[in-house]
């Protein structure tokens, strides 16, 4: 499930709304647009809205273990900079998906570090390792010759065999449980 950035495109009916102010104990007179609830609540409406992804990947995981409750459940995420409260919550508005409150439905997470790699990787598996209750899964993006995904990196960000060994052991120095390179394609 990969929301991405749903909190400034979708539900602001009244429905939403009664839900969030009673979340939030927000008056909803003061909630009556949605320009009202992004200029002067995003911080909460980013976390009412990793509340109900969180719930909808609750009820995802409550419907395949119905089926078969001996799955195992992983999660494809994003890693967040957990020592930056500002950041997190700007993060969690832009995508809410929360893995501090995902972990629970999950056995293992995994981890996008498709955009993210050096020093940058280590701190932020550093941040994710420590944070996170769950075995954690680095996936960084290999180089790729699928035309809609090699379009989109720049070559910096194309993982050399150097730079992809620079990866792996920024994901074994963290505590990360693994590394699953992703190269572009399922």
């Amino acid at each position: 499930y990969e929301p991405g950035s749903i909190c400034t495109k979708v539900c602001f009916d009244e429905r939403c709304r009664q839900l969030f102010a009673k979340r939030f104990d927000i008056p909803l007179d003061n909630i009556r647009t949605r320009r009202d609830i992004l200029m002067n609540h995003s911080r909460q409406w980013g976390e009412f809205w990793a509340y109900l992804c969180d719930e909808i990947i609750r009820l995802h995981v409550k419907a395949v273990s119905e089926v078969n409750p001996t799955i195992g459940h992983a999660m494809y995420g994003y890693h967040l900079p957990f020592d930056n409260p500002q950041a997190t919550a700007n993060q969690l508005f832009n995508s809410p998906l929360d893995t501090r409150m995902n972990q629970k439905h999950m056995d293992r997470l995994l981890l996008s570090f498709y955009y993210t790699i050096g020093v940058e990787a280590i701190e932020a598996m550093d941040q994710n390792v420590r944070h996170l209750d769950k075995p954690v899964y680095m996936l960084p993006f290999m180089a790729s010759t699928f035309p809609i995904w090699a379009n989109n990196f720049p070559d910096d960000l194309l993982l050399s065999p150097a730079a992809m060994r620079t990866q792996v052991h920024a994901a074994a120095a963290s505590g990360a449980t693994g590394i699953i390179p992703y190269h572009g394609r399922l």
